[in-house]
């Protein structure tokens, strides 16, 4: 093997050109494979600005009454007496409001979730920290995502002082989410409610539940199952549909990529690594 080796210089040291285009393709090629392999996966395994997505589960109270449905209130009391579920939170569906920063007024989407939202959620911020209590309830401060940030505030670097107006209600902006959030929910804006109660009356409010460590989406179905049972027995009249709980895992499904597509990602790397 040795011998080999030093054949294998001798060959090398007598034909530098040979040399340097060997080892220049080597190069290339190593690059490329290695470019390839990180995009395609971060396309199929994006990160998640949530810690503990697989825990985390969307709940949707189906069929029954729903006319007359159970509250929210009663909806989350329910979740968090059973025991495989360590938190419940809620968030609003988003709206577009009108957001007013150095008298200049954006269209954005902001949402509002119960205090304990983010801590249920494991969300991370990039910039700042979430409201205290006694924000959430006097409702002065609100956290953004990265690319409203990025919209409303273009050249500022630090939050401190950092406001928005919406409607006429003055907040200041103590936080900003990790990029990725606003891709697994929907909300440009966030502001924390005092409690669920005020989360009544807005529209489309989602339910989030957070397993316990070691309970996972099969455990934990007999346990819905009973929590709809009840609201069966209280709220639905005899001979209608009973109610189902349907939950829905956090998680965003990678994109696939066809047969097709990869030999023109692959064809768009190769024109750049040309350029």
């Amino acid at each position: 093997m040795l011998s080999t080796l030093n054949r294998s210089i001798r060959v090398l040291r007598r034909s530098p050109a040979f040399a340097a285009v060997a080892t220049l393709s080597l190069a290339v090629g190593i690059g490329l494979s290695t470019a390839t392999f990180a995009i395609v996966d971060s396309m199929l395994k994006p990160k998640i600005a949530i810690a503990d997505v697989d825990r985390l589960f969307r709940e949707s109270l189906r069929l029954g009454n729903q006319k007359h449905p159970p509250s929210i209130a009663e909806q989350v009391r329910a979740l968090e007496s059973l025991p495989g579920i360590e938190a419940v939170a809620v968030t609003t569906g988003a709206m577009r409001a009108g957001v007013e920063t150095n008298g200049v007024v954006s269209w954005m989407v902001v949402a509002t979730t119960t205090p304990n939202f983010f801590s249920t959620i494991g969300v991370t911020l990039s910039i700042g920290r979430l409201p205290s209590r006694e924000e959430i309830q006097a409702k002065t401060a609100v956290v953004l995502t990265t690319s409203s940030w990025h919209r409303l505030f273009p050249k500022r670097s630090s939050i401190d002082g950092a406001s928005i107006r919406v409607g006429d209600h003055d907040y200041a902006v103590v936080g900003v989410l990790a990029p990725g959030f606003e891709a697994l929910m929907g909300g440009e804006i966030w502001l924390p409610a005092a409690s669920a109660v005020e989360l009544q009356d807005l529209r489309y409010p989602t339910i989030i539940a957070k397993l316990k460590v070691g309970v996972d989406s099969i455990t934990i179905k007999p346990q819905l199952a009973t929590v709809a049972a009840n609201f069966t027995a209280a709220y639905v009249q005899p001979g209608a549909p009973p109610y189902e709980i349907q939950s829905r895992g956090m998680r965003p499904k990678p994109p696939s990529l066809r047969d097709n597509e990869l030999p023109l990602l692959m064809a768009g790397i190769d024109r750049k690594s040309v350029v």
